[in-house]
């Protein structure tokens, strides 16, 4: 999904229409709380039933708020008006001197707390693309809200760029053609265009080579990145980096940083696609990680690198979204012993350049198999385990201990602490090494010769 975000030009009041629908998406989220089981539509039926003083919002409006809450309700700490003033009012007692006064605090947390922009879901049956609003882009350079036939309120958009106003005003074109649809968030302050990456896609189609495939292997510190052609059990390595993102995971939490942590995130997504462009690249893979916040039992600051500072979330949904945008396929495959596996069939390559081979492997013999149409697909995750393939280091101890697979040599190698992992040392890499885009950039990209 793209989301444009504006700050809106002309004076509009549609507070009425906030109280309401906050309302409505406070009580959903706390009756989604109490029966996680509840359908979406006994929901709405239920808001129908209990709750008064909400004629301002009509069917489609109620549904939209009972939409919204049920995102809402895996979270557990959803706090409605900002946290950062619940705590201030939690604490108020506690601060000796506090710069705004007790009444004020309460003001701006109400004021917070109803100012949660109205969601107005779209869809390609309605007229326009949306029922409750209409793009006129091209015209007026504008957003019509419908509330109903009666209200209608001109939204006004600051002057937009030559990219956006390229996308709107194409999706404007297809919405009048019923054949696209956007949704939006709308408060008294900003409104939030939400459509589909696939209506701007590029209309120069990607070409491709056939069983090429560009391959991530994602880490806090740095990403292996590797392309390679693939025929049968062979492949033909073309080209190999290691994204150094090492700076970029540890900045502090921050809102300046967090911006510079998203957009150096999209650098990164938006050269790995001028990579999978200019190689031709069929297929673009990454790791199926489904990683929850937890403790690992290796130190607060390991635990605060993968949980709070690795941006994975961000850099897969963004990618997503730009192959979408240049048409490129791209697919996840499970991580599970794919830097074990790739090490040991890959010896001279660094960690995760191994792994990425070995997920280039994984998603080679997935799409061949989807290609050809068959209807059982062997497993995908352990090739065929041959001793011959082992560095001469380990092939002894296969022989000797009857190791037949390779999750036997994997926990054989655990148990005895061995080290058979080729890891990158920035201090000692000796190839090519440049900052991405400019000099202030804290992404380096250092390129391995083969």
């Amino acid at each position: 999904m793209i989301t444009y975000k504006y700050k809106i030009q002309n004076s509009v009041d549609i507070s009425k229409y906030l109280q309401f629908y906050n309302s409505v998406v406070r009580y959903a989220y706390n009756r989604f709380r109490e029966m996680p089981d509840i359908s979406t539509d006994e929901i709405v039926r239920m808001v129908q039933k209990n709750m008064k003083h909400i004629e301002f919002l009509d069917f489609s409006l109620l549904r939209c708020a009972v939409f919204k809450a049920s995102f809402l309700k895996d979270n557990k700490k959803v706090i409605f008006g900002s946290r950062k003033l619940f705590n201030a009012l939690k604490f108020f007692k506690y601060k000796q001197n506090p710069k705004v006064s007790l009444e004020e605090l309460q003001k701006k947390f109400h004021e917070k707390k109803y100012n949660r922009p109205l969601f107005l879901r779209g869809s390609s049956h309605d007229p326009c693309g949306n029922r409750k609003a209409e793009l006129d882009i091209i015209d007026n350079n504008s957003v019509i809200l419908k509330f109903n036939k009666d209200t209608h309120v001109e939204v006004k958009l600051p002057q937009l760029n030559k990219k956006h106003l390229a996308h709107l005003s194409k999706l404007q074109d297809l919405c009048a053609e019923n054949k696209a649809c956007f949704s939006l968030e709308v408060n008294n302050e900003y409104i939030y265009i939400i459509f589909e990456e696939s209506y701007i896609k590029n209309p120069k189609s990607h070409k491709s080579i056939e069983n090429r495939i560009l391959s991530l292997d994602l880490n806090p510190n740095y990403i292996g990145l590797s392309i390679c052609d693939w025929s049968g059990e062979n492949k033909n390595l073309i080209y190999k980096e290691i994204i150094d993102i090492i700076k970029l995971s540890t900045l502090k939490q921050d809102s300046y940083k967090k911006h510079k942590r998203d957009y150096e995130t999209s650098e990164v997504n938006k050269r790995v696609i001028e990579l999978a462009q200019h190689y031709q690249c069929e297929l673009i893979v990454f790791e199926k990680l489904g990683i929850e916040s937890q403790d690992w039992t290796r130190g607060k600051c390991f635990n605060r690198l993968v949980n709070n500072c690795w941006n994975r979330t961000k850099l897969i949904q963004n990618l997503i979204k730009r192959c979408n945008i240049a048409g490129i396929k791209y697919h996840d495959v499970p991580a599970a012993y794919s830097s074990f596996i790739g090490q040991m069939q890959n010896e001279t390559e660094y960690d995760s350049i191994a792994a990425s081979l070995e997920l280039s492997r994984r998603a080679y013999v997935f799409n061949k198999a989807i290609k050809e149409k068959h209807k059982k697909i062997r497993n995908i995750l352990f090739p065929i385990f041959n001793v011959s393939v082992l560095p001469t280091r380990w092939k002894e101890r296969a022989l000797d201990e009857g190791i037949k697979s390779w999750k036997e040599l994997y926990y054989s190698l655990k148990k005895s602490k061995s080290r058979y992992r080729f890891l990158f040392v920035r201090e000692k890499f000796k190839g090519i090494s440049f900052s991405l885009n400019s000099n202030k950039s804290l992404v380096e990209i250092h390129e391995v010769c083969s």
